[in-house]
């Protein structure tokens, strides 16, 4: 993931070690030269961070559905 300047790293992926962060405080050359020869983040760090990050709720393709719904017929509220 590549560092915004003056805001850092979007999300949190870097942070909690699911992405590998690419920072323009050190010389980007030698950070995607670690990156080709092998640089990778533990496949049980990403799958940890897709677990804790994502939850799946059984009816959420029926609530979207509704929210849009009504956003269309101008009768919620959260859509203003």
């Amino acid at each position: 993931m590549l560092e915004i300047p003056g805001a850092g790293f979007v999300y949190d992926y870097v942070e909690r070690g699911a992405a590998l962060g690419l920072s323009w405080r050190q010389p980007m050359a030698e950070q995607v030269g670690q990156l080709i020869e092998g640089g990778s983040v533990a496949a049980t760090r990403i799958e940890r961070y897709l677990a804790d990050s994502l939850a799946t709720r059984t009816d959420s393709g029926d609530r979207v559905t509704r929210l849009l719904l009504s956003c269309l017929r101008g009768a919620d509220v959260r859509c203003r």
